[in-house]
């Protein structure tokens, strides 16, 4: 395992490029994990260890934010920037050892469910020592279970309802699998372009609304308020802003979402990808 270069690596552990990474994931995420992919593999760590070390250091992240101490929040901020990188170690390690599995993308989902609404919480509990009111812990639950809620939209309830209609396509009912007009003149399909306009407003407004974007927030906050000694103060109170955007707009963003999906028929578009667009074409394996 310790003869892979840093290239080999990059073309076993990163081609094809990951969708899902983001501009940040590609930018530092990736540039940084293939080292720590290189110093793991000769180890025998296997993928999923490497996403529990990741769960470990976005939890420790996390609470180390909420003792608002200037050492311990940049002690934070460094392990929740780890947690970034073991977020994209575990997978590297899986695709050049061929361990991926549906365990590992369990724990790995796992890991964001609990890494990503914690934050908010240990947020609230660092701006609390500045600004003692408890409203402050309401607005970071509003954030955090919409945070939570928002990750099953994508992923949970989707794939619930696939798995129900998809019983019922084998016979545990006597209901027939739902289809859908899959051509260019489909209702849902044929839906004008949007335009540049409507594409930015959509970037800005749902954009914010990434786990990368609030640590990126609370990283600079950071960094600031301890390397400029004179807004030392102003931590809690730049907390609270954070909380005061995510606590009050990310509700409105899950409701959004799950109206979004249901009007595009997203479920059963899903659905008609995986299975076809009759009961004839799917089944046991």
């Amino acid at each position: 395992m310790g003869a892979y270069s840093i290239k080999d690596l990059k073309k076993l552990g990163q081609e094809p490029a990951r969708t899902h990474d983001g501009w940040y994931g590609k930018l530092v995420g990736r540039k940084i994990s293939v080292y720590f992919t290189k110093f793991l593999l000769p180890l025998g760590i296997t993928a999923n260890q490497a996403t529990l070390f990741s769960i470990g250091f976005g939890v420790a992240g996390s609470i180390l934010l909420a003792f608002n101490k200037a050492g311990l929040s940049l002690l934070g901020i460094f392990l929740l920037q780890l947690w970034f990188v073991f977020d994209c170690v575990d997978g590297e390690i899986a695709r050049v050892r061929n361990q991926s599995s549906i365990n590992g993308l369990f724990l790995d989902l796992v890991g964001h469910c609990v890494v990503d609404p914690l934050t908010f919480i240990c947020l609230a509990f660092a701006a609390y020592q500045g600004i003692p009111k408890v409203g402050i812990f309401a607005l970071a639950f509003s954030a955090s279970i919409s945070m939570f809620i928002n990750k099953q939209l994508d992923l949970g309830c989707q794939d619930s309802a696939i798995i129900e209609v998809y019983k019922k396509a084998i016979g545990k009912s006597n209901r027939s699998v739902p289809t859908v007009n899959t051509s260019i003149n489909s209702k849902f399909s044929s839906s004008p372009r949007p335009s540049q306009l409507k594409n930015l407003l959509s970037y800005v407004l749902i954009k914010p609304f990434n786990y990368t974007i609030v640590v990126i927030l609370v990283t600079a906050i950071v960094l600031i308020t301890v390397f400029v000694p004179p807004l030392n103060n102003l931590r809690p109170f730049l907390y609270l802003t954070v909380l005061l955007f995510y606590g009050l707009l990310f509700p409105l963003l899950c409701v959004y979402h799950a109206l979004r999906i249901v009007k595009r028929e997203e479920i059963r578009n899903r659905y008609l990808q995986l299975f076809g667009n009759s009961s004839s074409h799917i089944g046991p394996a």
